[in-house]
């Protein structure tokens, strides 16, 4: 290694230059990337957040963001200049997020410093070195369902409980209310688990308690509700037959619960329930849909494309309602596991599925509504059947949409069979009998193609114009007019919605097959640009003379001519014309390797080379 370096000094310098240059050449050919470390944060200069509950700690790549996953959900603490130590410590300072969020049939709280935040979020502004925050994540069961290793909300208090069904109760299971049906009893926010005895947080000097109820939507409470002895009568917390307060109270969840505050706390507790199906109106009504592809067909599947929410109609008392698209715009908040938004009269609830890569969402809203939504199929694929119960109907009103009816209390669905369609040539052309198009994918975002190919008559201007364009070395054919249309199914291929495309902004290859007698071998396109008076020579692409099909490409449709070249301008592109029926197009990408291994001999060899001169030019003088 010294002889080498020793040899390097003795280079001349102009040697030494060239090297340089192969050098600076080499860095521009083959690029390096370099990965920069975090270094170990200093608590010195950081603040310290320690994350409670024992998650999985991930830093990602920008160094903006730690992910602290648990068992039923997540954190995602975002903040300039973030760093973990992989065991339930963040270093952070000035402004930090933490959002968390939760699993299916679970909610999340923030907990800092000991104090319940009341949400999923919690901003740290201005956070100094050396100061420490203690965050904890509760993640609460809303299915009864095992918490798993999350960090639970420490209880402090257990109590008996029995809860029986008061007369007239037609669920009934044994001596209990029928829990299957969705009938919840908390206190304090505390869930009952359905055994003899309830946890819940009370401090030693409360006298009182507060006890929910809840049930699914088509259910109601009954008369009074009996908890030791104390008669609370359910009119007094929520009307059922007031079907404003109903909506509002409910449409959110598609469950009815109430408050009942000041209950005196005890050790046990006897309750005693009149429940069951509410025999007046439903009030609500649902509309779901999914693409999730576990859920492939299904009764509200919508696979390979996305539901929009158009318009809603629905009635409430004497007043119409009409909730739009653009009343919605704007205003989905992260709730849990889905991002929800509300209509402004408040009896509307919108909410779509959060992080997945499929549709999935829900409408909940008042009975008998009348309900419009655009179906967005992926690009290459079309609704070929759609289905949304007997009260489904096809609007021509805007491009792709559906109305359906849902009636009082039932859930509503929108099932779609979306199908993989290819693009399309429709020739309808003595000149041409078929042909095929394909575009970039990012092209269109819905649906698919259709080029249609029809002979046309022009007029004897537009036909001088055509000539003067081709000159004397062209000799027109025949005249086509090429149009593009996007279109959607309205659920069958021979009910379409078409949107003309003037313009693309990929050029798409076109193949048409003319008809018989056509030397394809000598052809050239002539192109009126938007039928106006600029022209362009289009060269073919390729031919086959078998299929007798030419290719070509193009970015906008109008009328097009086919010309065959004359014999003065055949001979001087002889030389460069095809004779294959395929043309070969060159392979893609760079041969990086090859060019790394001879820049690397030509390196060497040139060390070399001036090494012997070096040494000759001494010996000489010697």
């Amino acid at each position: 290694m010294k002889k080498f370096k020793r040899s390097l000094k003795e280079l001349p310098k102009k040697t030494m230059a060239l090297l340089m240059a192969f050098s600076m050449l080499l860095n521009y050919v083959l690029p390096i990337t370099t990965v920069f470390a975090a270094s170990p944060a200093d608590p010195s200069t950081y603040g310290v957040i320690q994350i409670n509950g024992n998650p999985t700690l991930e830093d990602k790549d920008n160094s903006n963001e730690v992910i602290a996953t648990y068992e039923h959900g997540s954190l995602r603490i975002s903040g300039a200049g973030l760093y973990s130590d992989g065991n339930n410590t963040v270093y952070g300072a000035g402004n930090v997020t933490i959002d968390c969020t939760a699993d299916a049939n679970y909610t999340c709280e923030l907990w800092q410093n000991g104090t319940n935040s009341n949400g999923s979020t919690i901003s740290l502004n201005n956070i100094v070195p050396n100061q420490v925050i203690n965050i904890d994540a509760i993640f609460n069961d809303t299915q009864n369902q095992n918490p798993g290793n999350d960090p639970q909300q420490n209880t402090n208090t257990e109590a008996a409980i029995t809860v029986s069904a008061g007369a007239g109760s037609y669920q009934i299971r044994g001596n209990n209310v029928n829990y299957d049906d969705k009938v919840e009893i908390s206190i304090n926010g505390f869930r009952w688990d359905h055994s003899n005895t309830i946890q819940y947080n009370a401090a030693n000097s409360d006298t009182t308690v507060t006890f929910t109820f809840e049930t699914l939507w088509i259910n109601r409470f009954y008369d009074n509700i009996t908890i030791n002895g104390v008669s609370y009568n359910v009119s007094d917390y929520l009307d059922f037959d007031d079907r404003t307060e109903w909506l509002i109270a409910n449409h959110g969840t598609q469950s009815v619960a109430f408050n009942i505050p000041n209950v005196a706390k005890a050790d046990s507790y006897n309750v005693v329930v009149k429940h069951g199906e509410n025999n007046g109106s439903k009030y609500l009504a649902t509309f779901l849909w999914t693409a999730d592809p576990a859920q492939a067909g299904g009764h509200d599947y919508i696979g390979h494309s996305t539901l929009e929410f158009v318009k809603a109609v629905y009635t409430v008392g004497n007043t119409e309602y009409t909730v739009t698209e653009e009343n919605l715009e704007g205003k989905l908040q992260r709730e849990g596991d889905f991002m929800n938004a509300s209509s402004d009269d408040g009896f509307l609830s919108y909410g779509v599925l959060a992080d997945v890569d499929y549709d999935d969402g829900s409408l909940t809203l008042p009975g008998n509504a009348q309900i419009t939504m655009r179906v967005v199929p992926d690009y290459g694929y079309q609704v070929t059947s759609v289905n949304g119960g007997s009260n489904f109907t096809t609007t021509n009103s805007g491009v792709s949409e559906f109305t359906v009816t849902v009636a009082d209390g039932t859930a509503g669905y929108f099932q779609a069979e979306v199908t993989r369609v290819d693009d399309e040539v429709l020739a309808n052309s003595d000149k041409v009998s078929s042909g095929t198009i394909e575009i970039a994918n990012n092209e269109i975002n819905s649906g698919t193609v259709q080029l249609s190919v029809d002979d046309v008559e022009l007029t004897s201007d537009k036909i001088k114009d055509f000539n003067e364009a081709a000159g004397s070395n062209l000799k027109i054919n025949s005249y086509l007019d090429i149009n593009l249309n996007k279109v959607l199914y309205k659920g069958t291929a021979d009910d379409v919605w078409s949107e003309q495309i003037h313009h693309l902004n990929n050029k798409a290859l076109i193949t048409l097959q003319l008809e018989e007698g056509v030397d394809v071998s000598n052809l050239v396109i002539v192109h009126n640009i938007d039928d106006g008076d600029e022209f362009e020579i289009i060269e073919i692409e390729s031919y086959d003379p078998e299929t007798n099909t030419i290719t070509f490409y193009t970015d906008s449709f109008s009328n097009y001519a086919i010309a065959t070249k004359t014999s003065t301008q055949t001979d001087n592109n002889s030389s460069s014309s095809a004779t294959t029926s395929t043309t070969t197009n060159p392979k893609t990408g760079d041969n990086i390797t090859t060019y790394f291994i001879i820049l690397i001999l030509s390196i060497v060899g040139l060390i070399g080379t001036s090494l012997i001169v070096n040494k000759r030019s001494k010996f000489s003088k010697n």
